[in-house]
C-alpha cells in the first residue's frame, strides 16, 4: 500500500507539474501584460499623431506602447539584436512588463541605464554592474547603405556606453526570437539625448 501510495503520488505530481507548464506562458503573459500584436511600419515611416491616437482608441486595444529602432550596434551582441528605446514611459509599464531577476530597473530618466534580459546576458556573459559598449550610425550613413548589401563599414555615429542595472525576463526570452538576443530596450531618456543624432530604423509599436 506505501509503494502503490507512493507511486500515486509521483503520478499526481507529474500531472500538476504538466498542468503548471501547459498554463505557464499563459500565466506569465497575464502577470506581465505581454504584447498580443507588433506593428513595424514602413522604413523610416513616422506616424501622425491623429493615426496614433485613432489606433489607441480602436477596439480591443487596451494599451499601446512606441519604441524608436536605433542603428547601433553593440560589441560582442549577436548580430540580429535589435536595439529600441522607449518613447514614453508606457513600455514596461502598462505593457511588456519584464520580471526583474537581479539588480533593479533603468531609471527611466537616466541616459546610460538599461536592464537587459537574461537570454542576452548569458549570450554576453554581463552581469549587474558590467558595461555594454555600443557603436552607432548617423541618420546620413544608415541612409546611404540602406539598399546596398554589407558588409557594412564601422559606424561614424556616436559611441555609447551602457551600464547594466539589472537582469530580467521578458516575453522575448521565452521564444525563439531569444536565440538572437531578443531586444535590448533602453530608457526614454535615451531617445531624447540620441534622437538627431543616431540613425533610426523608424518607430515599431506594441
Amino acid at each position: 500500500m506505501l509503494l502503490v501510495g507512493f507511486v500515486g503520488a509521483l503520478v499526481l505530481a507529474s500531472v500538476a507539474g504538466a498542468r503548471r507548464s501547459e498554463t505557464a506562458l499563459a500565466r506569465f503573459t497575464r502577470v506581465t501584460r505581454a504584447a498580443d500584436v507588433s506593428l513595424l511600419p514602413a522604413f523610416l515611416y513616422r506616424p501622425k499623431l491623429e493615426e496614433l491616437d485613432a489606433l489607441r482608441h480602436a477596439r480591443n486595444v487596451e494599451a499601446l506602447a512606441s519604441v524608436q529602432s536605433y542603428a547601433i550596434y553593440p560589441v560582442g551582441a549577436p548580430p540580429s539584436l535589435s536595439v529600441v528605446a522607449a518613447v514614453d514611459r508606457s513600455l514596461g509599464t502598462s505593457i511588456d512588463r519584464a520580471v526583474l531577476l537581479t539588480g533593479r530597473d533603468a531609471n527611466p530618466n537616466a541616459v546610460d541605464e538599461v536592464a537587459i534580459g537574461e537570454t542576452l546576458a548569458d549570450q554576453m556573459h554581463l552581469h549587474v554592474g558590467d558595461h555594454i559598449d555600443a557603436g552607432s550610425y548617423s541618420q546620413k550613413q544608415l541612409l546611404y547603405y540602406a539598399l546596398r548589401p554589407g558588409p557594412y563599414p564601422l559606424g561614424d555615429g556616436p559611441r555609447v556606453r551602457l551600464r547594466v542595472v539589472g537582469i530580467v525576463r521578458h516575453r522575448l526570452d521565452i521564444g525563439v526570437f531569444a536565440s538572437g538576443g531578443g531586444v535590448l530596450a533602453l530608457t526614454p531618456a535615451f531617445d531624447r539625448e540620441y534622437e538627431h543624432r543616431i540613425g533610426q530604423y523608424g518607430r515599431s509599436f506594441a
